[in-house]
């Protein structure tokens, strides 16, 4: 799965001959295409960044290879989560909620009537820029309090923002 990142160029920014030389030396120098055809390709985005005015816009398709690190912590975050919770039996079923509540579904339906479907998290589904994304927007939801109300039906808000805020510790940023 690739993650589309779009960039706009912002206001016009005067930089000193010096300021252009040193910015083509990090993007070259720093990372740089695997082949020559890879080199070529990778310079002329450059020249295309750096001519581009204001407003004007340009989308990257990027795959960022999953890091296990990153996986580990975001299941870790579901599975303290699944063990805290009141409600839920099967965690499946959990997961798929928290993907709905993240808006991480496709839409399907016929006749105009839209339905969401809880996407994959699949290793080769999802890279590691989007399971980024999609972990910030779950742990937005479990701050919720709604989510915290379905998890924890029976305690006070103030007791499910205490077990929300502890469970959430290490995983929120």
């Amino acid at each position: 799965m690739t993650t589309e990142i779009t960039l706009m160029r912002q206001d016009r920014v005067d930089f000193t001959p010096a300021e252009k030389s040193a910015w083509w030396r990090v993007m070259c120098d720093l990372v740089d295409g695997f082949g020559e055809a890879d080199r070529r390709a990778w310079r002329g985005l450059l020249g295309s960044m750096a001519h581009m005015e204001p407003g004007e816009m340009l989308a990257l398709r990027v795959h960022v290879p999953r890091m296990s690190a990153t996986h580990k912590r975001h299941m870790s975050m579901e599975s303290k989560f699944f063990a805290a919770q009141e409600v839920f039996d099967i965690e499946e079923a959990f997961r798929d909620w928290l993907k709905l509540g993240a808006y991480f579904v496709d839409w399907t339906g016929k006749l105009g009537e839209l339905v969401p479907v809880p996407r994959s998290l699949n290793w080769s589904d999802v890279d590691e820029l989007e399971l980024r994304e999609v972990h910030l927007r779950m742990v937005a939801y479990l701050r919720t309090p709604e989510a915290a109300m379905k998890l924890w039906p029976n305690i006070s808000d103030r007791a499910r923002e205490e077990m929300v805020n502890g469970l959430l510790k290490g995983y929120g940023e």
